[in-house]
């Protein structure tokens, strides 16, 4: 079972909005959505819709969405280039907006983080030296 399947997150005609409902499953012990399961699914929405996997998110709780409501989420790919690709999604029930989630996703062949992989660019500034020559600093390899 994968994460979107246990939280319960469906697809809908328009591939970059999703719909999470709020069941006993995914809620706290006041009965409203547990904020690591909305991340989770927003998470689950972006990269989705990326094809690409997550290298880091935030999230902004703006309120609660509570047991039987079902969160609406739409993904917007604000950036999406060669090695990155910048993605929000916006959890809301109704026009009340419940969480705001902001993620950065890579390729699968990236240096994402645990992929083990150093760009060339990264390996060749860590063996740089930094020389003084006169006045300013200077980078030579």
């Amino acid at each position: 079972m994968d994460v979107a399947e246990w939280l319960g997150l469906q697809g809908t005609h328009n591939p970059t909005r999703w719909y999470l409902p709020v069941t006993e499953d995914v809620m706290t012990g006041g009965r409203f959505l547990f904020g690591g399961c909305g991340l989770a699914a927003a998470v689950c929405a972006m990269e989705r819709v990326c094809d690409r996997p997550l290298v880091w998110a935030t999230a902004q709780y703006l309120s609660f969405a509570h047991v039987g409501d079902v969160v609406d989420l739409d993904v917007t790919v604000a950036v999406a280039g060669r090695n990155t690709a910048q993605a929000r999604a916006v959890g809301h029930v109704g026009d009340r907006e419940i969480l705001t989630v902001n993620a950065a996703l890579a390729p699968v062949t990236s240096t994402s983080p645990g992929s083990g992989r150093r760009c060339r660019r990264c390996r060749r500034r860590t063996s740089a030296r930094r020389v003084r020559r006169g006045s300013a600093w200077s980078v030579r390899s």
